[in-house]
Formats: C-alpha cells, structure tokens, sequence
C-alpha cells in the first residue's frame, strides 16, 4: 500500500513539472508574438510614413496643396522620426508663406539630425528676419561647425557677437580669420582696435603688424602698436614707430608724453634724450626743450653740444632766464666770469629765474655794502627748498 501511495505521490510530481514546462512555453510563445508585433508595428509605420510621404511630394508638385498638406501631415502621424520628411515639409510651409510652421518644421529637423545644415541656414535666416539675433548666432555657429572652411559663416558669426557686445568672442573670431589669412577690407583695423579696447597686448600688436603690412603707411597701424607697445613695457619699440610717421609731420604726442615719463622715472637720461630731441622737431621754438637737452648734455660732459641746444634757444629768446643761467655757468667753468656776469644778469629779467641768476652774480661779485649782504643771506635762507622747486620747472613745461 506504501508502494501505490508513493508512485501516486511522483506521478503527481510529473504531472505539476509537464504543467508547468508546458505554460512556460506558451508564455514564451505569447513574448515572442508580442515582440515580433511590435517590430512589425515600426516597420509598418514608418512604411506607412513613406507611403504617405511619397503622396505629399507628388501632390506637391501637381501643385494641390489642400492633399499635400493632408499626406505629410499623415506620414508624420504615422512615424515622426523621419527628419527628411520634416525638412520637405518645411520647405512646402516656407513657399506657402507659413514662416511659424515651417520654422517648427525646421526645428524639428534639427532635433532629430543636428547636423543637418540646409535647416541651419533657414532658421538663420528666419531669426535674422525677426531680429533674434541670438538664435541667429546659434544656426551660424551649427552652420560654422559643420562647412568651417567657409569663412563667411565665421564673419557673420563675428558681426553678430559685435552687434550683440560680445567682444572677447568677436576678437576670437577675428583671431580664426587670421590664422586662415582670410581677414578683409578693414577687418584688421577693427581687430587690432577691439584688442586695444579690451588690453589683449598680444592680440593687439599681431593686428597691429598685420594692417602695418598691409598698408605700410598706416596711421591707425602705427596707433595701435605704439599703445600696445607702451603697455607691454617696450618703449623702444613705440618710439621708432612714432620716430618714423614724425618724417611724414605726424607725431602722436600722447604715447610721446607717456615714453618721456617712463623714461623720467627710469632716470634713461639717453632715451629721454632722443624722446626731446624729436619733440623739437615738431615744437622748434620750445625753449624749455632747448634748456632740458642743454642740462642731459653738461652732465654727460658733451659741453659742445650743449653750447649748441644753448646757442638755438638763446636766438628763440634772448632773454630766457634758464639758457642765459646755463650759459652763464659754462663761462663761469671757462673762467670767463665777466662774460658769465653779463649772461646772469640778462637771466635777472625772467621773473622766474631771477632769484638763482642773482646768487650766480654774488657768487663771483659778493655785496659790499649791508644791505646786500642781509639780501643775500635772505636768499641763502629760502633757497635751498626753492632750487628744487624751480628746477623743475622745465621738466613741467617740456612735458606740456
């Protein structure tokens, strides 16, 4: 009886295993069914959509818009992934003068195909039409990075960031066109004032030398250089830029002014030497130059030349009273102190300098009678602060 109850006990095992072995299958007969419908779905669909698609085309070029309007729009109900037929749909709406829907079509296009440049162009155009220009600059960049050999997508995208203050990636711009040689008309200029603008030196001075090459007598050239220079610490170099337009009469007095007060403060007695020299060119009748190129002279020891820069000054004004003092002081070195009197006392008519021509004149004729001693030592007593005072006098009016 043990024996029966058991093999009834396995059958019934075998029974629920087949039971089981069997739904299985059925369901995985059911998962199969449902995939392959699933595929077959899509392929339906999307042969549908170029059923329907191939309809819209045919309806559009008989030139029955009522029926294409209906088939595009069918064959994008039917399957929406298909970016051709968007595009062609967007050109249909755009010639039918619905700028909205055709603009969403060509969206749409992007969305599924980011690369696709014909629908770039249109919404470029369509944002330029309607002044959003960000968007614009959007397409332009899509069209820039797909065709970047065409440079005049790179000078849109450059007139747009001008447009929009966007400088920095306008100057980039600008730096695209340069590496490519592709700058034109007055590209350069306005790169090399743009990077003056926004300090880029560099950026500057490889505009600068690029428009100089181009046009060799370039005024706006030799502007942005000279400034570039100067900010960059290369003085030298602005100052032949400035020394070559002075022989076409044209002298940038400004950087001039800023090279000179570099060099003062550098104490380059040489460099500010040929910095006056070539402001008296321009100025000739300046005896305050004359004077101050006089002074760098005797302390170079070259007396000669600066008997010279004297000599010119004197025959400007007789009576200036800081030539007349140097001149006085070079005789006085010669041992002529008749003559050098003679030169303090005409320096005794500058108002300004004739409190040092006089203690000149009581150095080698001291006052006899009191009351000239007491003066003489009334100015011993205040000089010493007013020397300085007045011995800067020149280096104001030069730097004028």
């Amino acid at each position: 009886m043990n024996i029966i109850f058991f093999s009834k006990k396995i059958s019934l095992r075998i029974a629920l295993t087949l039971l089981t072995i069997s739904i299985l299958a059925a369901h995985a007969g059911i998962s199969s069914a449902a995939t392959d419908d699933t595929a077959n779905s899509h392929a339906d669909s999307l042969m549908l959509a170029k059923k329907y698609f191939s309809f819209a085309v045919q309806f559009k070029d008989i030139g029955n818009v009522e029926e294409a309007h209906r088939n595009y729009d069918r064959s994008i109900a039917f399957n929406d992934s298909v970016y051709q037929v968007h595009y062609s749909y967007a050109d249909f709406l755009n010639k039918q003068g619905l700028k909205d829907e055709a603009r969403r079509e060509y969206r749409y296009v992007l969305a599924l195909n980011p690369d696709h440049f014909n629908s770039a162009v249109m919404l470029a155009h369509f944002y330029t039409e309607t002044a959003h220009y960000d968007s614009a600059l959007t397409m332009y960049e899509i069209m820039h990075r797909l065709k970047p050999e065409k440079t005049e997508l790179l000078i849109s995208i450059i007139s747009l960031n001008e447009y929009l203050k966007r400088p920095q990636k306008a100057l980039d711009g600008y730096e695209s066109l340069l590496q490519q040689d592709a700058l034109k008309d007055d590209m350069p200029l306005k790169a090399g004032k743009l990077a003056v603008s926004l300090k880029d030196w560099p950026r500057a001075i490889e505009f600068g030398n690029y428009l100089l090459k181009q046009v060799p007598d370039s005024k706006e050239a030799a502007a942005i250089l000279t400034n570039a220079y100067i900010a960059t610490g290369e003085e030298h170099k602005a100052f032949d830029i400035i020394a070559e337009r002075a022989q076409q009469d044209e002298i940038d007095f400004d950087c001039l002014a800023a090279i000179e007060k570099k060099a003062r403060d550098n104490n380059d007695n040489a460099f500010l030497r040929d910095i006056l020299d070539l402001k008296l060119q321009a100025v000739k009748n300046d005896t305050g130059i004359h004077g101050e190129l006089a002074e760098i002279c005797l302390r170079a020891g070259e007396n000669t030349k600066a008997q010279e820069y004297i000599s010119c000054g004197l025959d400007i004004d007789p009576e200036d009273g800081k030539l007349n003092i140097l001149r006085g002081n070079i005789l006085e070195n010669e041992g002529k102190e008749d003559e050098a009197i003679k030169a303090y006392t005409v320096a005794l008519k500058d108002k300004d300098w004739q409190d040092d021509a006089q203690q000149f004149i009581w150095r080698l004729r001291p006052p006899k009678s009191e009351e000239e001693k007491a003066e003489m030592e009334f100015f011993k007593r205040g000089k010493t602060q007013n020397r300085s005072v007045d011995k800067n006098k020149n280096s104001q009016d030069t730097g004028r």
